[in-house]
């Protein structure tokens, strides 16, 4: 269906309903409602969004926390951002790969309001303890007066093809997945944004 989603003649309808029909379906792969789901180009455009998208909703001096071991595609928005004037710490992991949650939690400061951890590592196939992290950050959300001014942003791209990724499950606010990691077509992406 080649018609235009956003047009209202009958190509347009019929392009608009097959997107609805997808964005429903995706949303139930994930336990997610459809209005929560965004399609990008790519894995690294949603990484890109979620990532740029945090930081400049809070202005200059937010503060973002990853590790150093991330794919490029969110490596990458993060040092840009902090050309931008944001504050971003890089966790260390263990000799297995992993992520020291209770480095994370002293990472986590006043101005935090983004942590971005890939769950499964693209290079070595670590699987992060997800539910670890999202306890720690959960348990920040819970001291702040609104608990969505701290964004836990999972990058799930490498993750479909080896776990089920219920985000409630999982815990997140933003999670990144991407098509061709799953056999689907080239050119489309996925973001995930909790209501």
């Amino acid at each position: 269906v080649y018609g235009n989603p956003g047009a209202i003649h009958a190509e347009g309808l019929a392009a608009s309903n097959a997107l609805e029909v997808i964005r429903k379906e995706a949303a139930d792969a994930i336990g997610a409602h459809s209005d929560e789901i965004v399609f990008t180009s790519s894995g690294t455009e949603s990484n890109n969004l979620a990532i740029k998208g945090s930081l400049n909703m809070y202005g200059s001096g937010a503060h973002a926390i990853t590790s150093l071991i991330e794919h490029p595609s969110v490596l990458e928005p993060l040092l840009e951002m902090e050309r931008r004037g944001a504050q971003i710490s890089y966790l260390s992991v263990d000799s297995e790969g992993l992520i020291d949650s209770e480095a994370l939690k002293r990472s986590i400061t006043s101005k935090t309001v983004l942590v971005s951890i890939g769950l499964i590592n693209s290079e070595i196939g670590v699987l992060q303890d997800y539910k670890t992290l999202a306890k720690a950050v959960r348990a920040e959300k819970k001291k702040r007066k609104d608990d969505s001014s701290i964004l836990f942003h999972i990058d799930a791209a490498q993750a479909p093809l080896w776990m089920n990724l219920k985000v409630e499950a999982i815990g997140c606010d933003l999670m990144t997945l991407d098509a061709q990691k799953i056999l689907g077509p080239k050119g489309v992406g996925l973001l995930y944004v909790k209501r």
